[in-house]
């Protein structure tokens, strides 16, 4: 099961304060990898509808991004998004506050808009986002590293938790891995859910021109992980990346997978 480290915690934690490029991150995110996103929100879009319920859900790591958010906002009635990085955290709420400098999702938003059957894509894609600006309470720190998570005080638990390419970014190793997940369990309440949108075997990404290491973990690891930490798996889908067109990509599939808390 034991992958190999890449570059060391603080190392990472160091690049990405000083190169990660929020702007750039969005501009890959809806051109090279709009296939991989698109999938990640089919499936969550059908685990909300299905199986994952509650009133609060958080988001660990969510980069500039709102992608999880606008989906989750169709179930769940308060959303928190958390992230390690001040310049995402920064980006998000100006998304939030409906800034004009905010960042352009409106691919990803008019595609939530067509999952969700509206007809009129325009309409849909409107109603998305005010709906999810209403549902985000709070956007906070966190650090997937540390024991905690949620970077200062807080207590209670969530309904649920998800993750979008997060862990593959910013762990170095199995054992990281692991008690990553661990400290996610504890922000979950017994019988919430835990869902993971992820990369196997990503090597890494571009952005700009600046290429950040991604830590390339097996199936195995995310199974072993969750199960260690008191979770049952409720289900596991995967593409494998020439199916995403993404063949030029550094992973060999993307996956989600969710898991209830016993």
């Amino acid at each position: 099961m034991s992958s190999q480290p890449i570059l060391s915690c603080e190392r990472l934690c160091s690049d990405y304060r000083q190169y990660f490029d929020p702007k750039a991150y969005r501009d890959v995110s809806v051109t090279d990898f709009i296939d991989v996103y698109r999938f990640f929100i089919r499936q969550l879009h059908h685990i909300f509808a299905t199986d994952v319920r509650g009133e609060s859900i958080l988001d660990v790591g969510c980069g500039p991004s709102v992608f999880t958010a606008l989906v989750a906002s169709r179930t769940f009635d308060d959303i928190v998004l958390s992230d390690f990085l001040r310049q995402n955290r920064e980006q998000v709420k100006k998304w939030v506050m409906n800034d004009p400098s905010a960042l352009d999702w409106s691919p990803i938003i008019e595609y939530v808009a067509r999952v969700e059957q509206f007809s009129d894509l325009e309409k849909g894609s409107e109603e998305v986002a005010q709906r999810t600006r209403k549902t985000i309470s709070k956007i906070i720190a966190c650090d997937i590293t540390t024991p905690g998570i949620i970077i200062g005080k807080h207590s209670g638990t969530f309904d649920a938790v998800v993750s979008s390419l997060c862990l593959e970014s910013a762990i170095a190793d199995d054992i990281t891995y692991c008690s990553t997940i661990a400290g996610i369990a504890k922000l979950i309440r017994p019988g919430g859910y835990a869902i993971l949108c992820g990369l196997t075997g990503n090597l890494g990404y571009v952005l700009g021109e600046k290429t950040f290491k991604c830590f390339a973990y097996p199936q195995e690891l995310v199974k072993v992980a969750f199960m260690e930490a008191g979770f049952v798996n409720k289900g596991w889908i995967e593409q494998p990346r020439e199916a995403l067109g993404s063949k030029d990509s550094l992973f060999d599939t993307a996956f989600v997978t969710w898991w209830v808390k016993s």
